[in-house]
């Protein structure tokens, strides 16, 4: 039995090696927040003094989870959605293998303490081999989710491939061929917020620069409320961001407005995140040549 336990201790604590554990904020997905709820279970069950490694093996998956976490915000800040998506995905994987980790070593050390001295055996062996099956089986199932992120990840990465080869002038930058996300805003809001106007700008000094080009401009609301009023909220966002480039001296002809409303049925946005909802209120912006 001790020989079936050390396989198990080896194979967990091979994910990862030690590191410090971080402090999940408030804002961060379920996932991290219950990695972190298992990390700190297994301080209080002495995870640390039985089992070391696994104990340090979990602290560095939830480390890394957050400072994934960190830099898919960073991303999000920069316009970079992409990035920001694959990013969070990554943290979120980082995060189901600490929990794992440390959910499978409190078990284990709830094991030891059963652990009967004077006959050198424990006492259920029936029931550790039960528990041995059952955290297998648990790992097994973690390891299937991070293995559709990974598919995920690959198609979108496929995807950007894709779209980044298509033909195209050569005067149009390559994020602004596929509609590229110029503003977001607060929800049921139609103010821009300050930190846009440069990305604006910079909109409206390529198509100073080249007179050839016109810009589709597209607005998003994300799920929830009526059609009536997502179309309502997406339309007045595109006129603030239109009005944006009519400011510096873009003609209203070379700019074209299309009002998308809500990227999906209201009933998409139940148990959606707010940072997911946020990068559905959006204005994009997508470049072209004039037709003639």
């Amino acid at each position: 039995m001790f020989i079936r336990m050390s396989r198990f201790v080896a194979a967990v604590t091979a994910i990862a090696a030690s590191a410090a554990c971080s402090t999940v904020g408030s804002q961060a997905p379920l996932e991290l927040k219950a990695a972190e709820n298992s990390v700190d279970a297994a301080k209080k069950a002495d995870v640390e003094d039985y089992m070391p490694s696994a104990m340090e093996a979990a602290k560095r998956k939830l480390a890394k989870s957050v400072d994934l976490l960190d830099d898919s915000s960073s991303y999000q800040k920069d316009g970079v959605g992409d990035q920001a998506s694959s990013t969070r995905a990554s943290a979120i994987k980082e995060a189901n293998e600490a929990k794992a980790i440390a959910d499978g070593a409190v078990r284990i050390v709830a094991d030891m303490r059963t652990y009967d001295t004077n006959s050198g055996e424990y006492l259920s062996v029936a029931d550790k081999a039960a528990r041995t099956a059952a955290l297998e089986t648990e790992l097994a199932n973690v390891k299937a989710q991070n293995a559709d992120l990974d598919a995920k990840l690959a198609a979108l990465t496929a995807q950007n491939k894709a779209l980044a080869s298509r033909p195209a002038e050569e005067t149009i930058p390559n994020d602004f061929r596929v509609g590229k996300p110029v503003a977001y805003f607060s929800s049921g809001s139609t103010v821009l917020a300050a930190k846009y106007r440069p990305e604006i700008a910079q909109l409206g000094s390529l198509l100073q620069q080249n007179k050839e080009l016109e810009v589709k401009l597209e607005g998003f609301a994300d799920p929830r409320g009526s059609a009536a009023k997502n179309r309502a909220l997406a339309e007045k966002r595109l006129q603030v961001v239109a009005e944006e480039l009519k400011a510096s001296g873009i003609d209203s002809a070379r700019v074209k407005l299309v009002t998308v409303g809500a990227t999906a049925d209201a009933k998409d946005a139940r148990g959606a995140r707010a940072g997911e909802l946020q990068l559905d209120r959006k204005v994009t912006a997508t470049l072209s040549k004039i037709a003639h």
